[in-house]
Parts: structure tokens; sequence; C-alpha cells
């Protein structure tokens, strides 16, 4: 059975000192997702990682992280053989993969719906 490793950034800001990243060997499955990595840590493995998801579908994005140095959707982006799983830059870290929204949320807050009904 084929496995990948993900090295997943941890950081509670209200306990820990500084963040460290924990790593887990995870089963192979094809089609696999970031997400599914996630999923596996926290369903099977028991580890109470904190990261965000809502669609599953590559809408909402919600589920953005940073994987190997790049911005993806954690729902959509398959799963690689070595990965580095970090919340997105340059937002303030809640917990573990969890980022506050605020700045995005006050910005989508202010987008005007391009047709508007009568």
């Amino acid at each position: 059975m084929a496995t990948l490793r993900a090295r997943v950034y941890r950081f509670d800001p209200e306990v820990d000192q500084a963040p460290r990243y924990d790593t887990f060997d995870i089963p192979w499955t094809p089609w696999m997702r970031v997400l599914d990595v996630l999923d596996y840590v926290h369903e099977t493995l028991a580890v109470d990682i904190a990261y965000r998801w809502l669609c599953s579908v590559k809408r909402c994005g919600s589920c953005a992280v940073t994987v190997n140095g790049s911005p993806v959707l954690a729902c959509w982006e398959a799963a690689q053989a070595e990965m580095t799983i970090e919340p997105l830059r340059g937002l303030p870290v809640v917990r573990d993969l969890v980022t506050a929204r605020e700045p995005f949320d006050a910005a989508l807050a202010r987008i005007e719906p391009l047709l508007q009904r009568r």
C-alpha cells in the first residue's frame, strides 16, 4: 500500500509558545485531495486539528491553506507524496490551519451584485 507524508502546522496562540509541525503517514488512495488528508488525520488518527471546509466543490474558499508554499483549496488540490500544510500567509492564525477571515469577509460584504432584480 502506498503512503504519503504530511507535515501539518500546529499552533494555538492561547496555549502554545511557538508553532510546531506534526508529521503523519497516511495511506494514499486514488483521487485523494488535501482535504481527505486532513479528514483522515482528524477522523482516523483522532488528532484534534483545526481546519475549515464547507462546500467541498471549489466554491466557497473556506478550506484555503498553503501546501508546499502555494495557496490552494484543500477540497480541490490533489494530495502529494510529500507535503507541508500550513495556514494562509498574511492572515492571523486562530488555531492550526484556521485563519481569521474578517478582512476577507469585510471585502466580500462590500461587493455589489452584477445584476440587480426589481
